[in-house]
């Protein structure tokens, strides 16, 4: 069923709102999350997914995890998570431009992070996920802090990413030709 503000609801007590789709995204909120909001939070929510939508950010982030997917997986966790909060970040950042109240946006975030809490502990016991305190006391930071320090490139992180890319190849071409000549000769 969709809602206003472009939001599919979902039949679900998790309290969640997400996009799903790489070449056609939709947005999606579940009735746990739209019944424990207020209607300003939701414009927000149904603002920052939109900002996924217009950004391909579900596209972008399989590309991306086809990119890491050689290296070892602590580092494809890690990278991951970086490319996670860089869109989170910017979708953020998106919202910003077309509802300027970033207190607003700030609390709206700590109170989907709150209710997403509650319910893993209430269905799972004592949860606790350290990226997610983190990342969400990032966004904040990022969403409150000094404006110059405000944007990230991803073209910067994807350029990085390349470049370790190659340099892997690269390495491991050249250790293969070394150990070939020494048994070789």
């Amino acid at each position: 069923e969709r809602s206003e503000g472009g939001l599919a609801e979902l039949d679900a007590d998790a309290p969640m709102a997400f996009v799903a789709g790489l070449l056609s995204p939709q947005a999606f909120i579940t009735r746990g999350l739209a019944s424990s909001i207020s209607e300003e939070e939701r414009h927000i929510i149904g603002l920052h997914e939109q900002a996924h939508i217009v950004r391909r950010d579900p596209l972008r982030k399989s590309l991306f995890a086809m990119l890491v997917g050689l290296y070892p997986s602590p580092v494809r966790r890690f990278l991951l998570a970086e490319l996670e909060l860089v869109q989170e970040q910017r979708a953020d950042e998106w919202v910003l431009r077309r509802y300027p109240k970033p207190a607003a946006i700030a609390q709206s975030l700590l109170n989907v992070e709150k209710l997403a809490t509650r319910f893993r502990e209430q269905e799972l016991g004592q949860v606790h996920c350290h990226f997610a305190a983190h990342a969400v006391q990032r966004r904040i930071i990022h969403l409150l802090g000094p404006t110059e320090q405000r944007s990230v490139s991803v073209a910067v992180v994807g350029a990085v990413v390349v470049v370790a890319a190659l340099c892997s190849a690269a390495s491991v071409d050249l250790v293969h030709h070394f150990l070939e000549t020494l048994f070789l000769h």
